[in-house]
């Protein structure tokens, strides 16, 4: 789980799946418009800058504005598994 946050919106949780360095598929009920830049937070994160580059019913892939560091992307790897 994540927190995602759309300007001029609160955040919410989002379910992450299919996580990289450049991006992520995210789905949830608030489904953000293609093109759209959202923020999303993994925990003992700062807020990640991401573009909407896909849309499918209610999943959305993002694309990380700075694909994350290799040791920063290691660590939350492991968490997911």
């Amino acid at each position: 789980m994540v927190k995602l946050r759309r300007r001029g919106h609160d955040n919410f949780g989002a379910k992450a799946f299919d996580f990289s360095r450049e991006g992520c598929k995210l789905e949830f009920r608030e489904r953000p418009q293609l093109d759209e830049t959202v923020w999303v937070k993994f925990d003992q994160l700062e807020l990640l800058e991401a573009t909407v580059c896909w849309v499918d019913d209610m999943c959305v892939g993002v694309e990380f504005a700075r694909p994350l560091h290799q040791a920063v992307f290691e660590m939350l790897a492991a968490r997911f598994r």
